[in-house]
């Protein structure tokens, strides 16, 4: 994943974070480790006030994928998949509700004054990257 711009730190909001990175050894699949993880994470970010997380995941990745739905994390409509060709598609995922007492997602998708798809975790903007 490439490195955030200096715009995106700037419009960043306290309440919204980004798993930048996620990963298990091979071995340790299957068993719980990786719930473990996530639920450690969710909960520090609770405890800091977040309201709503996102990540981006491989398209190609079918059990990272499956592993984050599973977690109620949600693709999120509104972002347009980012990678460098059709080898690195990434497919953003979005958890919201966060801090509020519970995992909440509304399954809508925002629109601006001007009808264009809004970014779905408050303060962030989807975004093309390259790797």
């Amino acid at each position: 994943m490439g490195p955030r711009s200096a715009a995106h730190r700037r419009t960043r909001r306290p309440d919204v974070e980004e798993l930048y990175a996620f990963y298990a050894r091979p071995e340790c699949w299957g068993t719980g480790v990786g719930r473990s993880l996530m639920r450690s994470t969710r909960s520090v970010w609770a405890e800091r006030g977040t309201r709503a997380g996102y990540l981006w995941v491989l398209e190609r990745n079918t059990r990272g994928r499956d592993f984050y739905r599973k977690g109620g994390w949600r693709q999120d409509p509104t972002a347009a998949p980012s990678g460098s060709g059709p080898d690195a598609l990434e497919i953003r995922y979005e958890l919201t509700g966060i801090g509020a007492g519970g995992l909440l997602h509304s399954g809508r998708s925002a629109t601006t004054p001007g009808g264009t798809p809004a970014p779905a975790a408050p303060g962030d903007t989807p975004r093309r990257r390259t790797r």
